[in-house]
């Protein structure tokens, strides 16, 4: 690395700066307060990498969240890759064959590799992808699929016979139960209990989410839960968990489309990977798979000692709840 440029990991006094270049990189903007949500709340950590100029100037950044998974019954650490971008004016600055981009974001793997990471993954755009391919050891995934559902075709008439949608603001014990019983469908897929929930559909996101769940006449125990964020009138369906019971699940179903139709909703949308235990549920309930969004990618970086591709790409279970876009 040229002395012009230095590659170090972030600290707090940097975020303005950051998000500064943020802005310049995207077109858009992004506050301090959704940074530190993502950067220093996150329950199991959050790391990013800058490469600044002699002068202290931004050049480039980019940050990986990192989550417990659940891997053959065992817990591990894995990473989401995020916010990987450059200033515009440094984007053809080049240090030997590769980018200040790219530098910076090989500085974040070989960082944070002694930190018993098992691999890394995210959820690019094309371009980012192709980039990502062809210097950062980045693969495509292509265990998944993109399904919408009609909200405006008939629904059975049920009756709300086995139980009640709630809506719920915060996650509590009775999430890590649910979770508790269907990790043993997962072989692989981040946890998604309350305290994962909690920081990823915090309000400080500044977005807003519709949580809701079912809980059987009789019993105080949820046995399925869905959470959506509103486009238009488009429900993004982020995560979800059906009850086991055939008549349970379409019960829940009824009342959440019935609901979504109160809030003028037309379509659901959802992405998800092939291997997910409920998948075969969301086409019981009427969902249809459509061609893939041209717009995400999905991707895995390998770690040494970790699984190889082939195992990520057939076993990691993921929801749009596990992206960064929604």
């Amino acid at each position: 690395m040229s002395s012009n440029f230095l590659i170090r990991p972030s600290e707090p006094r940097d975020v303005q700066s950051i998000l500064a270049i943020f802005a310049h990189a995207f077109r858009n903007s992004r506050s301090k307060d959704v940074w530190q949500w993502i950067y220093r709340d996150n329950p199991d950590e959050s790391k990013s990498m800058l490469c600044l100029t002699s002068d202290g100037e931004v050049a480039a950044h980019s940050g990986a969240s990192f989550h417990r998974a659940v891997y053959e019954g065992e817990i591990v650490k894995i990473g989401q890759c995020r916010d990987a971008f450059s200033h515009p004016k440094f984007r053809s600055v080049m240090r030997g064959r590769v980018g200040l981009f790219t530098q910076t974001t090989q500085s974040l793997f070989e960082q944070y590799r002694i930190d018993g990471i098992t691999f890394y993954y995210g959820f690019p755009s094309p371009n980012h992808l192709r980039l990502g391919s062809k210097q950062l050891n980045y693969r495509e995934g292509n265990n998944w699929g993109l399904f919408r559902y009609d909200t405006r075709k008939l629904l059975p008439v049920f009756g709300n016979t086995y139980g009640a949608l709630a809506a719920k603001s915060k996650f509590g014990e009775k999430f890590d139960r649910l979770w508790s019983s269907r990790k043993k469908n997962m072989k692989l897929a981040v946890i998604h209990d309350s305290r994962f929930l909690s920081w990823r559909f915090h309000t400080r996101s500044k977005r807003n989410y519709w949580v809701w769940t079912f809980t059987p006449y009789l019993s105080t125990a949820i046995q399925g839960y869905v959470i959506f964020t509103q486009r238009g009138n488009t429900a993004m369906l982020l995560d979800f968990h059906f009850p086991a019971h055939p008549g349970a699940c379409l019960d829940f179903w009824v009342q959440i489309v019935e609901k979504l139709r109160w809030h003028g909703i037309d379509d659901i949308e959802t992405w998800l990977s092939l291997n997910h235990p409920d998948l075969a549920k969301l086409y019981e309930v009427g969902f249809a798979q459509c061609a893939l969004p041209k717009d995400i990618k999905v991707c895995f970086r390998e770690v040494d000692g970790g699984p190889d591709w082939a195992a990520l790409n057939e076993k990691f279970c993921f929801t749009m709840a596990d992206s960064d876009l929604y």
